[in-house]
């Protein structure tokens, strides 16, 4: 399975910065963690996106835009970032999680707000799969040659 999608970092999130942070953003398929990291438009310094928490990276990196979402511009500003996930699931139902996380509370959305937009979730057959699947498509072929 592979999740996408645009997440949106809204206003003064504070990254790896512990006067009002840190600021984390997590997002889980059932019960595993895919991503647990924080996010900082200046504010409160380094952010451990595109690597897990506690790693450390310039604000805003790996933003495929900046300021173009009318919020203002730098700390008070957002961000936009691209994002593809993986995850091998086999079975029926699973559930995503995406979370904000504020470790000294959350601020309220117009300080601290996020958003998502085009979310696609692709299932990717397993190898086995198609190997079955081909198997039978094979079968199917060789019953109707035969009638």
């Amino acid at each position: 399975m592979s999740v996408e999608f645009d997440l949106f970092i809204l206003r003064s999130w504070d990254g790896n910065g512990t006067d009002y942070g840190p600021d984390y953003w997590n997002l889980s398929a059932g019960s595993q963690t895919l991503m647990h990291t924080t996010f900082s438009n200046g504010f409160g310094g380094s952010q451990s996106y595109p690597g897990d928490y506690y790693t450390s990276n310039s604000p805003r990196t790996g933003a495929v835009e900046n300021d173009t979402l009318g919020y203002g511009t730098g700390y008070w500003g957002d961000s936009v970032y691209h994002i593809t996930k993986n995850y091998p699931h086999a079975g029926g139902l699973l559930v995503i999680n995406f979370q904000g996380d504020h470790l000294q509370g959350w601020q309220g959305w117009n300080d601290e707000g996020w958003g998502l937009d085009n979310v696609q979730v692709t299932v990717i057959p397993l190898p086995g799969t198609i190997l079955m699947l081909g198997s039978g498509l094979l079968g199917l072929l060789g019953l109707s040659r035969q009638r």
